[in-house]
């Protein structure tokens, strides 16, 4: 017996791993992380190919056409495609052309298209759910408005996902999202693998950068949020290596209520880019890369009180090696094409 046990075991460990690779298409990345816009919709329309049975997407706003097909083939085959959207998004769409709107295509390729709860002010969450086996989880929207490519002025946007294979992870996140999906309220345990807005608030970002020992990398939209904020400056305080890249005026050309907070940081001695080729839409945070403790925090939540007190939001702490190397490889590559130059409050884009 106990011959067998020994002989068996690595057959169960080869099975799992076996399993676990077999989840994903045969082309997938290695490490499960998607650089936007670099890899563009492929990822995206691969993972919309491999449903065989059910395909659930929280998309806060679809109105990509190649995506959108994508998920019309998806429906002709006879997979269920159910999709989330938030509440008021296509509202100049549906005045324009109210039966041309994206929704209006979704449903009559068959697609269900739900809408928002009430009791969020979006959902803003980005999240792909492929036969309940495997997920993604996202900082990008599925835009034909500059997700994946520029768009009049404006550059293509910066974005991540990563992957989830685990079952009892995935199981979670289709949990939320039927509940989400069907506007039942759902109670977040604290011990959930995920950082979910609005049940867990600040206080798993706060713990992210209050952990930090060497270094902390941050892409953001938005920083708006004076507590993380100034947890970021205190971190700069204590010597850690803060380096924030964003883009100027995301919202407005006439006013960028980020400056306050950037500047802030940069008086405690964090270091400010601004992207000179990216839109900055990522909202992710790297920890001690370099180091054996190195881990990232990647989410849909933007550094703002809105998205962290009201919307829904996901976001998964990563420490897989690999994953962590892609993605400071890509900041290193923005950082040194990043402009550094201070910023006024009272300046405006030209």
């Amino acid at each position: 017996m106990r011959f067998l046990k020994t002989k068996l075991l690595p057959c169960f460990i080869l099975l799992v791993l076996q399993t676990i690779g077999f989840a994903v298409p045969s082309d997938w990345p290695k490490d499960g992380i998607i650089v936007e816009p670099d890899m563009g919709r492929t990822p995206l329309l691969t993972a919309f190919d491999d449903a065989k049975s059910s395909l659930y997407v929280s998309a806060y706003k679809l109105t990509d056409k190649r995506l959108i097909e994508g998920l019309g083939n998806a429906a002709k085959r006879g997979v269920n495609v159910n999709v989330l959207v938030t509440r008021s998004i296509y509202t100049r769409l549906e005045e324009t052309n109210p039966d041309e709107t994206p929704i209006k295509r979704l449903q009559k390729m068959g697609i269900i298209v739900n809408i928002s709860p009430e009791f969020f002010a979006q959902t803003h969450y980005k999240l792909v759910i492929i036969d309940g086996t495997y997920a993604l989880i996202g900082t990008g929207n599925m835009c034909d408005e500059g997700s994946f490519d520029d768009f009049g002025d404006r550059a293509a946007e910066r974005d991540f996902w990563t992957t989830v294979t685990d079952k009892e992870k995935v199981d979670e996140l289709v949990t939320v999202f039927l509940a989400d999906f069907t506007g039942k309220p759902i109670k977040i345990k604290e011990s959930s693998y995920f950082v979910w807005n609005p049940d867990h608030g600040r206080a798993p970002i706060l713990k992210f950068i209050r952990s930090a020992k060497c270094n902390l990398w941050i892409y953001q939209q938005d920083i708006q949020d004076r507590v993380i904020a100034s947890a970021i400056a205190d971190a700069a305080r204590r010597k850690i290596d803060v380096r924030l890249i964003m883009s100027p005026f995301p919202f407005s050309p006439k006013k960028d209520n980020n400056i306050p907070h950037q500047n802030m940081i940069r008086e405690a001695g964090g270091k400010v880019g601004m992207s000179t080729k990216w839109t900055i839409h990522a909202k992710t945070m790297l920890a001690d890369v370099g180091t054996p403790d190195a881990k990232a925090l990647l989410g849909s939540a933007n550094f703002y009180p809105n998205s962290l007190e009201h919307n829904r939001e996901v976001g998964m702490i990563i420490s897989n090696p690999e994953a962590i190397k892609t993605m400071k490889t890509t900041f290193e590559e923005d950082w040194k094409m990043a402009d550094f130059t201070p910023r006024k409050e009272e300046e405006e884009l030209h």
